[in-house]
């Protein structure tokens, strides 16, 4: 092989490992941190208690903790808890434990609070979640 054959390849070669670098990127996911802390939690809390509770107006004694590590299974993630007194289809007041689960980050599970596992947790208060209104844009 020549100099000027090697000078041609060069280039093709080049062209070559960035296709392959494209690829790579597009088909390979990157890894992700499963403990990322979780950002607007309580915006994203809001946002699903509004959606599943019967009546979310009216939210009485809502307090939430800080995300914090917590062994989930075999697994350490970022849970947040959140208690508060909410009226159900009927109209009257029942108290609810729940803690939500992140994944990367972002909220994976917003469900019942197993018995005991909130325990022990600093509670400060939630008043956001007292001025839950039906709608997105609460009025003033």
């Amino acid at each position: 092989m020549t100099p000027r054959h090697i000078i041609c390849l060069v280039p093709l070669l080049a062209i070559t490992l960035a296709a392959c670098q494209a690829y790579v990127e597009k088909y390979v996911e990157p890894k992700v941190d499963p403990n990322l802390m979780p950002t607007n939690y309580q915006t994203r809390l809001l946002n699903q208690l509004r959606d599943e509770l019967d009546d979310p107006t009216g939210i009485r004694d809502a307090s939430i903790t800080e995300p914090t590590l917590k062994a989930v299974g075999p697994d350490m993630r970022y849970v947040v808890c959140t208690r508060f007194n909410s009226r159900d289809y009927n109209g009257r007041y029942s108290p609810h434990e729940k803690v939500a689960y992140f994944f990367a980050g972002q909220m994976t599970q917003l469900v019942d609070a197993p018995a005991g596992f909130c325990a022990n947790v600093a509670y400060k208060p939630f008043p956001e979640l007292q001025k839950l209104c039906r709608q997105l844009n609460c009025p003033a």
